[in-house]
């Protein structure tokens, strides 16, 4: 991740972009390349289990939704179930 942040603070730089468009940039591609670094492999996670324990942790209802672009989405575990929430 740093390395791409030292490329983004130099096209800054040879870009000559104002002071307040570049802190707008350098927080934005913190936080992307944070959310993205960051995000767990579940399928690796989940093979590196064993047999049984994958099973169960697939069994548990989870409160957790994974959007296809790879950010989470935290549910209350009462709506998963068809509760009011």
């Amino acid at each position: 991740m740093e390395r791409r942040l030292e490329a983004v603070n130099g096209y800054i730089s040879k870009m000559e972009i104002p002071s307040e468009l570049a802190t707008r940039m350098r927080r934005y591609f913190r936080h992307y390349y944070d959310e993205r670094f960051n995000a767990v492999d579940e399928a690796q996670i989940l093979s590196d289990l064993s047999t049984g324990l994958r099973l169960e942790v697939r069994a548990n209802p989870s409160p957790v939704v994974t959007r296809r672009d790879g950010g989470v989405i935290l549910v209350r575990v009462e709506c998963m179930r068809g509760g009011r929430g």
